[in-house]
């Protein structure tokens, strides 16, 4: 660290070590604004944020924390943390399992992913368990490659791109209710896009940090496979874009009554 930045931290450090969130705060971003890449800086200082309920502050330091060391677990922790405190459940969820996967034996991240689990409420779903061969011989290469190896299709190639028939979306791989119509829109992707599952719990998310960036994968909740990604650029009401491919689904059209 720069010369005056390491007394910065350590004053930071010592206020967090007494219990001082607040006045932890300012010698912290004071060094975190010299040295902007150093990542125990902007750890402590998530960490403050956090304690003193600083949610938003939390969040944006623990986002920049794990883009500069994706492996870091903890990171991952505070993130969860963060976006709890905001109310984003299903997101902290997908943190919090991010770094339980980075580090399995913490039993302090099984008890926060454990707590989110039991009160996020939503879909009851009833786990789909195969084994690789039963996957091979239950779906098609491409089916397989997508759901089971985090493939993607080319865009404009999917056949439900532009489906626009009332109807239900499922799970190509386990026939779980995932999407619908209604909530289907046009967004010059070239994959299907919706703004909102069709029920809350029906699909999973992940912090994922391949190729270079970090998105947030969707998987579906009861057989674990991929189905895509969500991006913060969608329509309203959520302001959310799933950008799935379409052979990860199987489409369900409605039959008029009568």
């Amino acid at each position: 660290m720069a010369t005056g930045v390491y007394e910065l931290y350590s004053e930071g450090r010592a206020h967090l070590a007494a219990g001082e969130w607040l006045a932890a705060i300012p010698p912290l971003e004071v060094a975190r604004d010299r040295e902007p890449d150093k990542a125990s800086i902007r750890e402590a200082l998530a960490v403050a944020y956090l304690r003193a309920r600083r949610f938003a502050d939390a969040e944006r330091e623990a986002e920049r924390h794990v883009d500069l060391d994706p492996h870091d677990d903890y990171g991952y922790y505070l993130l969860g943390r963060a976006r709890l405190g905001l109310g984003r459940t299903a997101l902290a969820r997908g943190a919090l399992k991010m770094a339980c996967w980075l580090r399995p034996q913490d039993l302090n991240y099984r008890r926060a992913l454990a707590a989110v689990t039991e009160t996020d409420g939503g879909a009851t779903m009833e786990k789909v368990d195969r084994t690789d061969a039963e996957w091979r011989a239950a779906l098609t290469p491409e089916q397989y490659r997508i759901l089971r190896e985090k493939g993607t299709e080319a865009p404009w190639s999917g056949a439900l791109n532009d489906v626009k028939e009332p109807g239900v979306f499922r799970c190509a791989g386990c026939g779980t209710e995932l999407f619908r119509t209604d909530a289907k829109f046009e967004s010059g992707s070239g994959w299907p896009s919706f703004y909102e599952p069709s029920l809350k719990g029906v699909v999973d998310y992940h912090d994922d940090v391949s190729h270079g960036m970090r998105r947030t994968e969707v998987t579906c909740a009861s057989c674990g496979g991929h189905l895509g990604h969500v991006f913060p650029d969608g329509p309203q009401p959520t302001g959310l874009r799933y950008c799935i491919n379409s052979c990860a689904l199987a489409f369900d059209e409605e039959q008029p009554a009568g």
